[in-house]
């Protein structure tokens, strides 16, 4: 999952894998930008899980 150009990913109960581990799970670029998980939070074989990047934004709630 990607949030860029003032994107906002709000989910809850949610998988997120990827092929041979090369991808990253979900990423906030720049600060218009959020990821938001709720409940039920899966992520398997990434690069990188859950991050931010350039003041992006991200939260889970389990």
């Amino acid at each position: 999952m990607l949030a860029e150009n003032s994107g906002q990913i709000n989910v809850t109960n949610v998988a997120l894998t990827t092929k041979a581990g090369k991808a990253i799970g979900a990423i906030a670029v720049d600060s218009d930008n959020m990821i938001k998980l709720h409940g039920t939070i899966t992520i398997n074989n990434t690069f990188d899980d859950l991050g931010t990047r350039e003041g992006g934004k991200s939260s889970v709630k389990i």
